[in-house]
């Protein structure tokens, strides 16, 4: 059944160990550290394993709270309709005290980018534009790791002195892989302001 919520339910969960859980509604959030506080008085849009929500009717603006174990097949078409009707997104994440914020999912930039390519076996791969080599990474468990992503683009930015970064993820990954590639390479170099767009591969 689809369903969307009115308002976040805002908590952290106790799990298995002691450790804690940033969490909007029954969804578990994926992490990230290039985060903001949460606007209020946003519709809020909950996406779970299997169940896609629509939008609110005549939205301009939504929260969207995703479940970090959604494939990205549940979330992009959310994406590509807010992009496609001028709905402004933002995605709930956790950040590292487990307090719940929120990330974009901008639109990717024109003109040369650093380019992302995350595919569904969690491996990341990073290339300039005109050069086909990359540099890719991926981890015993087929997750992408977002320090390994971060420290690729941050090369890469050194080597092309590149501020735009198009992540391509594969619509199979889980929606945490595609929170860590995106957040890696936005937070890959300090001090400077690094424009990146997602797009489906």
């Amino acid at each position: 059944m689809k369903r969307v919520i009115a308002a976040a339910v805002v908590a952290a969960l106790a799990a298995c160990g002691g450790g804690r859980k940033a969490k909007v509604g029954k969804a578990l959030l994926a992490y990230a550290d290039g985060v903001e506080q949460a606007p209020e008085g946003w519709p809020v849009v909950e996406v779970m394993p299997g169940n896609a929500a629509p939008f609110p009717d005549a939205a301009t603006h939504v929260l969207v709270a995703a479940d970090r174990d959604v494939s990205f097949a549940e979330v992009w078409p959310l994406i590509e309709g807010a992009r496609a009707r001028g709905v402004e997104l933002r995605f709930y994440v956790g950040d590292r005290r487990d307090r719940v914020k929120v990330m974009e999912m901008n639109p990717p930039p024109q003109g040369e980018s650093i380019r992302i390519v995350v595919t569904e076996d969690g491996k990341a791969c990073v290339n300039l534009p005109g050069v086909e080599e990359a540099k890719c990474v991926m981890t015993k468990q087929h997750r992408v790791d977002r320090a390994y992503t971060r420290e690729l683009v941050r090369e890469a930015f050194r080597a092309s002195n590149l501020r735009q970064v198009r992540v391509q993820a594969d619509t199979g990954l889980r929606w945490n892989d595609v929170v860590r590639a995106v957040d890696g390479a936005r937070t890959c170099c300090e001090g400077e302001r690094m424009i990146v767009g997602l797009e489906n591969y």
